[in-house]
């Protein structure tokens, strides 16, 4: 229930409150009071974006900035993990600082914590190609025209992403050092990035099979815009 309620997966929320209506009369007050409290944090999601957006709206004016959505979870309330946090992007660091600015302003003494392991994000990708010379000759095959994409990935493979607008080619251990992501978490997503479906991959890796390769370098050439969709917080 409590993953249907943070990704909107849930049919509709009557359905739920029934359940949770049901299981209380069965189990009593206290084996719901938990799922009581998440109804209570996703009632407050639409009130506090609608607010931030205005806050924000007035702080940045005409400036360019990520769009942003947020859900602010209850500690012990919801049963999430904790997770190392990463490094962000400079743009994403700056939206958090800016929601979580607001947030102190709106709520004194309280504290979040940033939570990337169920964020997801929308990322404008624009593939350039790559001019290459063609096999004993002189000819120049000509360069693809660019492309625009969009990908929807989870906040880890954004933060992956964005490490190739500087660079086109980075190993395992750059990556880990420039984004803080766990080793298992890092190899999960880099499999995801570069050992899917053909069409589906955004990422090469030198390795074979199962390996997950000792470099990777983007297909092209890449240069990512993060539009942040999402982002999971949860309060201390």
């Amino acid at each position: 229930m409590a993953r249907r309620l943070l990704l909107d997966k849930s049919i509709s929320d009557d359905m739920e409150r029934v359940m949770i209506s049901k299981l209380k009369t069965e189990c009593g007050c206290h084996f719901t009071l938990k799922l009581e409290n998440m109804f209570r944090d996703k009632e407050l999601w639409t009130t506090q974006s609608t607010a931030f957006k205005e806050y924000r709206d007035n702080f940045v004016q005409n400036e360019r900035t990520i769009d942003i959505s947020v859900r602010v979870l209850t500690a012990g309330v919801w049963p999430t993990h904790s997770a190392p946090g990463c490094i962000l992007p400079a743009p994403c660091e700056q939206a958090f600082n800016m929601f979580n600015n607001f947030y102190e302003s709106k709520h004194n003494g309280r504290k979040l914590t940033l939570n990337t392991m169920l964020g997801t994000a929308d990322v404008k990708a624009v593939f350039y190609g790559v001019s290459s010379q063609k096999p004993g000759t002189s000819e120049v095959r000509e360069t693809p025209k660019e492309e625009n994409k969009i990908l929807v990935v989870n906040t880890h493979q954004m933060v992956i992403l964005m490490c190739f607008n500087s660079q086109s080619r980075l190993t395992f251990q750059a990556l880990s050092e420039q984004t803080n992501i766990t080793e298992r978490e890092l190899k999960r997503n880099l499999q995801s990035l570069a050992m899917g479906k053909p069409a589906q991959r955004v990422l090469c890796r030198k390795g074979k099979g199962k390996d997950i390769g000792r470099f990777f370098v983007v297909i092209g050439e890449l240069h990512v815009f993060s539009t942040w969709n999402t982002l999971r917080f949860l309060i201390l």
